[in-house]
């Protein structure tokens, strides 16, 4: 795969010295299977490279609804925390006198899990596209060439952002495992 842009942002940065991978090889097979090159910065702390991607389309195979945990790194969020405090008041507002209390607990359950299941798609999609967004300012950025010291300071500043995104969404995949 060659990638199309005229200018190149480099993919390893040490100082002030800077190179580009020009070329990512890909085996006849996997040729058509293969689209949405990118490269996104990663923390400096964690590495001088930059991560490259490719997506590989295989065949999908269906594994079930698998079982759900609760995130507990929602709880830092403060919008969550005012959504599930607003939410838990309502059900104790209203309480189903009428069910037994196994059958509330189940209401509960059913309740908190439905509200973090869709805050957490909407956050962590909003916070997927804020980091695509900050990668292709520092992409731009970069290919000005000689950055003033203006840009160098934009440039800290996105990197110091997508940092913290990515440190973010590090933290959310130990969860899974």
């Amino acid at each position: 795969m060659v990638p199309t842009r005229t200018h190149t942002v480099p993919t390893f940065q040490r100082g002030s010295q800077r190179t580009t991978i020009d070329y990512i090889f890909i085996t006849p097979m996997l040729r058509t299977k293969v689209n949405n090159f990118q490269q996104q910065f990663l923390p400096s702390a964690w590495t001088d490279h930059a991560l490259l991607t490719v997506d590989i389309q295989v065949a999908k195979v269906d594994i079930g609804p698998g079982v759900w945990r609760f995130n507990p790194t929602l709880l830092s969020q403060p919008s969550f925390q005012k959504l599930l405090l607003t939410a838990l008041d309502m059900f104790f507002l209203k309480p189903d006198n009428q069910c037994p209390v196994t059958q509330q607990w189940d209401k509960l359950k059913d309740m908190i899990k439905w509200l973090t299941t869709d805050f957490a798609k909407r956050y962590h999609s909003g916070c997927r596209n804020q980091l695509r967004l900050l990668q292709q300012q520092r992409a731009a950025l970069l290919q000005q060439g000689e950055l003033d010291a203006h840009h160098r300071e934009d440039l800290i500043a996105v990197e110091s952002r997508i940092s913290a995104l990515i440190q973010d969404q590090t933290e959310q995949l130990l969860l899974r495992t």
